[in-house]
């Protein structure tokens, strides 16, 4: 391979059957991708069918305005509860849910696939003293799990009458502000990550293990 300067073209000496093979491959991944991205009009300079060692090949794709959606918009802002906290979410792929708890309120909020419609679900015994709070849904245990940085863990199941429990102690920390809530799914444990707090970001993980912050 021989490479000149950067306002030189770069021409690449190969056999004739290698252009022919790599010229195939890319047509097939432009082919294949038709019917996701939209139609493609394929544009190859010199149009000739036979392609000779050292020649420089051109080849665009320009996408014409019958363009497939790939997005569908299920809800408008103006559907949305009122007393949703979007902060943040927690999805059950089993029931095809995801829920918006709000210790503060005392509300979840639950947002069904299957038939893109909002509902509350009524649970009991909510913790207090945890404002908002952050939340995961743990697939391992059906369990939604509620928690402040690394302060006190509290779980419900996500079905109407559930009662809070807390089942892991911890303490507030002033530079977990903004921590992030994690599932992990290989230990079957919810943790938080990063914080802020007395002018520096944190970079730091914990994860519950045995009721308690690791």
């Amino acid at each position: 391979m021989r490479y000149m300067n950067k306002n030189t073209i770069k021409k690449i000496a190969r056999s004739s059957s290698y252009f022919r093979l790599m010229l195939f491959m890319v047509l097939t991944v432009f082919i294949s991708n038709t019917n996701a991205y939209g139609q493609c009009t394929i544009s190859i300079l010199p149009s000739d069918t036979t392609i000779c060692e050292g020649d420089i090949i051109t080849l665009t794709a320009d996408s014409n305005s019958n363009v497939f959606n790939l997005w569908t918009q299920l809800q408008t802002q103006a559907n949305l509860p009122s007393s949703m906290n979007s902060s943040s979410f927690a999805f059950d792929k089993v029931r095809r849910k995801i829920y918006f708890v709000d210790a503060d309120q005392n509300i979840c909020n639950s947002y069904d696939l299957a038939t893109n419609s909002f509902s509350q679900i009524n649970f009991n015994n909510w913790p207090s003293g945890i404002g908002s709070g952050s939340f995961v849904y743990n697939e391992s245990t059906d369990k939604i799990q509620l928690f402040r940085g690394t302060d006190n863990v509290f779980e419900v199941t996500p079905t109407p009458g559930s009662s809070w429990s807390q089942v892991a102690n911890g303490s507030w920390a002033n530079d977990m502000n903004g921590a992030q809530p994690f599932y992990n799914n290989t230990s079957g444990k919810v943790g938080v990550m990063n914080g802020y707090g007395f002018f520096q970001y944190r970079n730091a993980v914990y994860e519950e293990d045995n009721s308690v912050w690791i």
